[in-house]
């Protein structure tokens, strides 16, 4: 009797199919070699195991067993060429390999003679049949699961966060005990001054254990946190879906977060510990050399005293106390008079008044386009309703014009919210430069950095126990000079005329030169 081995295999969705079941197949073969007089010497199998390649345990050792039993053996039998491969060109090559070791493969319902050149068509054709069978239904899946995402519905495997699908495309997925991690997440990118990755290993401490890259590629910039089912057409281009299952984040945070990330650094930074008696480092300038002066303390009779000084070798150095009084003499002489501020006052609001005529017409803009994108939707509404229009046409159009509308109210609420905030602004700034001193002394180490920075751009020089500067805010130089010429005219001093406009300030801006 000839010896042979015969081999079976099915796939895990085939496993239900009638007359691909393994029991099936070991029948049939035993059946054929029974009436064939063929004497079984192994049986393999795959259970569970695609044919697109043969990267399968069971053909793997199959072949192993031909090549040390070779001589004692004649064919290897399997039930239908589908069952050996699902790959043209795979499935020929493996073939040849087979008959290289004088054994003949053969399927018991679709037989080839190899020993004729023209059985080598039909070999093509049932090793091409199977190969366009999974084509298909690859298509139909790819094809299947687009719809699904269409329709809101998550169809790859769940994101952290939520619990995976129960049976089919259209299962909803549900948020998981992992939700609350995902929502502080966002939460603290958003809001903490802390590096992101800081706030990953805070969270992976608390039990969340997610790496560097998924938590920012995977997590942070994944809109499925916000209900959207995200899909890319054939040319590349995103297109959010509404989804079907619960969000974690809403939209407001995610898009601070986004903001975060494309700006690829913290738009807070990390206060550094800064010396209340060294308040003006970092915006002082030598007088000497021109270089930025440092500050230190260094001791003396009675204790530790701060200063002031430059670099080697430039001796530029002085007390820091006295320089701080000096500042705060200095900031005094800035002071506007109580008619400036209200004239100041006067001329802003009816500015700012004409801007407000100006400001309605493009809010009327603003709410006709809102108006044009609710009736859009309306008529999509409409036509969908009369089956004009396919679902997944109406979906889009609903994303495009509500994600236009949306842009269009925060464009409106944002126009809306600088108009009421003006005036209190104004009315805050001119009774600031009233008593600008004053307000300096009680504020904290940050809000005295903050204003010296936005008042004195170009940085101070301290001199003879008086301040300079080469430029000063346009606004404060503005009102300061104009201060400065009210106050002579009401003393009944002469003013000098000349081509130089009032918006130029004299050198140093030193008090007393005006």
């Amino acid at each position: 009797m000839e010896g042979v081995v015969i081999y079976t295999r099915v796939s895990t969705d085939e496993q239900a199919k009638h007359g691909f079941s393994l029991a099936h197949q070991r029948t049939v073969l035993k059946k054929y070699c029974e009436i064939m007089n063929l004497n079984i010497l192994e049986h393999f199998e795959d259970d569970g195991y695609p044919a697109k390649d043969f990267n399968r345990p069971g053909f793997i050792k199959l072949m192993q067993y031909c090549k040390e039993n070779k001589s004692t053996l004649s064919k290897v039998l399997f039930t239908n060429w589908s069952r050996f491969s699902r790959n043209q060109i795979a499935g020929l090559m493996m073939v040849e390999e087979i008959l290289s070791l004088g054994i003949d493969p053969n399927a018991v319902e679709q037989p080839i003679d190899h020993s004729i050149p023209e059985q080598k068509y039909l070999l093509s054709i049932y090793l091409t049949g199977p190969e366009v069978d999974n084509d298909i239904r690859a298509r139909n899946t790819i094809n299947g699961m687009e719809r699904s995402k269409r329709e809101g519905n998550y169809v790859a495997k769940p994101p952290k966060g939520y619990n995976p699908r129960k049976r089919s495309l259209d299962d909803v997925i549900e948020p998981n005990e992992d939700a609350h991690f995902i929502l502080k997440a966002f939460e603290d990118v958003a809001n903490n001054d802390s590096p992101i990755d800081h706030v990953r290993q805070s969270l992976n401490k608390k039990g969340f254990n997610c790496s560097k890259n998924h938590f920012i590629n995977n997590i942070l910039k994944n809109p499925v946190y916000i209900g959207k089912i995200a899909i890319r057409d054939k040319d590349g281009v995103l297109e959010l879906i509404e989804g079907k299952h619960k969000a974690i984040v809403s939209e407001e945070l995610f898009e601070r977060v986004q903001n975060i990330l494309n700006n690829k650094q913290r738009r807070v930074q990390k206060t550094k510990s800064i010396d209340p008696d060294l308040v003006l480092r970092g915006f002082l300038l030598c007088n000497n050399c021109g270089k930025k002066l440092t500050g230190s303390k260094s001791g003396g009779n009675g204790g530790k005293y701060a200063y002031h000084h430059c670099a080697t070798p430039c001796t530029t150095r002085f007390r820091a106390d006295k320089a701080n009084e000096d500042f705060i003499s200095y900031l005094n002489s800035l002071n506007i008079s109580e008619e400036v501020a209200s004239l100041y006052s006067h001329v802003l609001t009816d500015i700012y008044n004409s801007e407000i005529e100006n400001q309605a017409d493009k809010v009327k803009k603003i709410e006709e386009e809102i108006y044009k994108c609710k009736s859009f939707i309306e008529e999509a509404q409409s036509k969908l309703l009369q089956n004009t229009l396919r679902d997944d046409e109406y979906k889009s159009l609903r994303d495009k014009y509500e994600g236009k509308n949306k842009k269009l109210e925060s464009e409106l609420a944002r126009i809306k919210e600088g108009d009421s905030s003006f005036l209190n602004y104004l009315d805050f700034g001119l009774l600031l430069f009233q008593d600008i001193g004053k307000y300096y002394q009680e504020s904290s180490i940050e809000a005295k950095q903050a204003l010296i920075g936005s008042m004195f751009p170009n940085n101070l020089e301290y001199f003879k126990n008086n301040y300079r500067t080469s430029s000063m805010n346009k606004a404060l130089e503005l009102i300061v000079n104009n201060n400065a010429l009210t106050d002579k005219i009401e003393r009944g001093l002469e003013v000098e005329k000349n081509s130089k406009s009032s918006k130029a300030p004299p050198p140093g801006l030193e008090p007393g030169t005006y």
